[in-house]
């Protein structure tokens, strides 16, 4: 067989004679030439061995370094007698072998993708069976990575601030929803971590809160303030209190919480408590000599109608009800009892002190010509005409006694000293004391009331 040598560039360094068989092959190869190899030309000789993985189809190579340094064609391309050559140029071969893809580099290919060859193709192995194809290691981990770790802790991030919760945790082969990988966050529900110490998240601290004294839900700005996380009774956040003091904050101008404004007072002259309708007075506070009742009738009495008869005392004649006209009445203002002859005055002329009765028991002229005996002393009193008067010669009453006049009766004025003629009565009196204040009242309001008889 002729032989040829290569050198490192694939440039032809040698030739050689022989003659060898597929049998030889992994025999050395024979001598080497090397042409020039000496500088008298001489031959340069050199064994190669050649290994029977690297018949190639009936030539065979040898190389160095990834180059192929020579090839070794065969002369006859005879095998051993009973021997053929298969199609790799193998004598007594079974063909080409089986490759299995080996995509992890470990020796072992998957039965799946394989391919039929002479010499080993890259990326593929002889031995088939890889459990795990893409781990060079076959030991994959529960989360299918090859010699990973197993499934990663991760932690809750609750407040979204890409920090995750030390105290709430879980494993997985992937990032959870709403979990992270680091376990730094200082304040998991606070996505700023700037909690207040109100434990508000970015909170303003303690508040400031003003007294609501009138419940308004309005802060008096001008009150004692109180700082807290919480709202105290009685405060509230805002000091927008206009009139702390009024619920409404409507206060008028005399200062009232939702009050109506100044008043009317009405004069009480006659200072009864009772103020006149037509004099009055606009004011917050009652002015002196007013009130705020304006029900007083008769604006210049009190009391304002002291009988009760509907008529203002200032315009009743008679004021105290009691028959006897104001000008004639001694106590005007105060009502009289209702006397009577047979009750009041017959036992006055009757009895002690002054016994009446005594001197006046007959008409005869020693008796005055009047008879105030029992029974009979109210007829001469009230029927005596002008002849009963005859003692006082020049003057002339219709009556002893004119009803309802005590000053034009006889018989009243002779008791209380006033008469023009005669002497007062009873007999040796010479002053207005002879008859009793009270007494003569009596007499005197009797005949106001119309001298009745009982």
């Amino acid at each position: 067989m002729a032989r040829v040598w290569f050198d490192d560039t694939g440039i032809v360094s040698g030739l050689g004679l022989g003659c060898q068989s597929l049998s030889d092959v992994g025999t050395d190869w024979g001598t080497q030439s090397i042409v020039g190899g000496a500088q008298n030309g001489s031959v340069v000789s050199q064994s190669d061995h050649c290994n029977a993985d690297q018949v190639l189809g009936g030539f065979s190579t040898s190389s160095s370094g990834g180059l192929i340094t020579g090839l070794q064609f065969t002369c006859t391309g005879a095998c051993s007698e009973g021997q053929s050559a298969d199609e790799c140029g193998v004598c007594g071969g079974s063909g080409a072998p089986t490759w299995y893809q080996d995509t992890d580099g470990d020796g072992q290919g998957v039965d799946s993708v394989t391919v039929t060859a002479c010499t080993q193709p890259s990326g593929y192995a002889a031995v088939s069976g890889d459990p795990q194809p893409d781990c060079a290691t076959n030991n994959e981990d529960v989360c299918g990575v090859c010699a990973g770790s197993g499934e990663a802790t991760f932690y809750r991030d609750s407040d979204g601030d890409g920090l995750g919760d030390p105290a709430d945790s879980t494993t997985a082969c992937d990032t959870p929803d709403g979990y992270v990988s680091n376990s730094s966050d200082t304040e998991p529900s606070c996505s700023t971590n700037d909690t207040d110490v109100c434990g508000v998240c970015a909170g303003p601290g303690l508040i400031t809160w003003y007294l609501d004294q009138d419940s308004d839900n309005l802060g008096d700005p001008d009150s004692p303030t109180t700082q807290s996380c919480f709202q105290p009774v009685g405060y509230v956040s805002n000091s927008s209190d206009t009139q702390p003091t009024c619920t409404t904050n409507d206060e008028d101008v005399c200062g009232v919480c939702a009050g109506p404004g100044p008043s009317t007072w009405y004069e009480d002259g006659d200072g009864d408590g009772l103020g006149d309708p037509a004099s009055t007075e606009s004011a917050c506070l009652r002015p002196d000599g007013y009130v705020a009742d304006n029900s007083d009738a008769c604006p210049l009495d009190n009391p304002n109608d002291i009988d009760g008869d509907g008529i203002c005392n200032s315009d009743d004649p008679d004021k105290d009800g009691d028959g006897c006209d104001n000008t004639l009445d001694p106590a005007p203002s105060v009502a009289a009892t209702a006397y009577t002859y047979e009750n009041d005055i017959e036992p006055l002329m009757s009895g002690a002190p002054y016994y009446c009765t005594d001197c006046h028991s007959s008409d005869a002229s020693w008796s005055g010509n009047i008879n105030l005996s029992v029974g009979s002393g109210y007829a001469e009193l009230m029927g005596g005409g002008a002849q009963d008067n005859s003692v006082c010669s020049g003057t002339s009453y219709s009556e002893r006694v004119t009803s309802g006049d005590p000053a034009n009766s006889f018989f009243y004025r002779k008791v209380a000293g006033t008469q023009d003629c005669g002497d007062q009565m009873p007999q040796g009196c010479s002053d207005d004391t002879c008859v009793s204040a009270d007494d003569l009242a009596l007499i005197y309001m009797w005949i106001c009331q119309g001298a009745p008889e009982n």
